[in-house]
């Protein structure tokens, strides 16, 4: 059911990045292009030229995996609406790899014992 009003429409929520429209036919959204280069200019100022919108959340996601959070939450702050969108952007985590490794071989060098 509509209710005749146009939504809002609402650039990232990355101080810097983007602006916030109002309702109507004068305030379209800007072009994807227009907040690309405002992404660009954020990323340059901070440092970082050369990352994506998408490095940033798929670090978030790992970052969070690492404290403990539960991986459905994480999913929910991140927008991940699926369990394979969110093992799609799973880094794989070698540091903890290793310790699982580490630990297996602790455990069969004291089962041989």
């Amino acid at each position: 059911m509509t209710t005749g009003r146009r939504s809002r429409w609402r650039a990232p929520a990355i101080p810097g990045v983007g602006a916030t429209y109002g309702a109507g036919p004068r305030h379209a959204p800007p072009p994807a292009l227009w907040i690309n280069q405002q992404w660009d200019a954020a990323c340059k100022a901070a440092g970082c030229p050369e990352k994506l919108f998408y490095d940033f959340r798929r670090t978030a996601y790992r970052n969070m995996i690492d404290a403990g959070v539960d991986p459905f939450t994480a999913m929910d702050l991140v927008g991940h609406k699926t369990m394979s969108m969110a093992k799609r952007y799973a880094i794989r985590n070698t540091k903890a790899m290793g310790r699982v490794l580490a630990q297996t071989q602790a455990y069969l060098a004291q089962a041989s014992n």
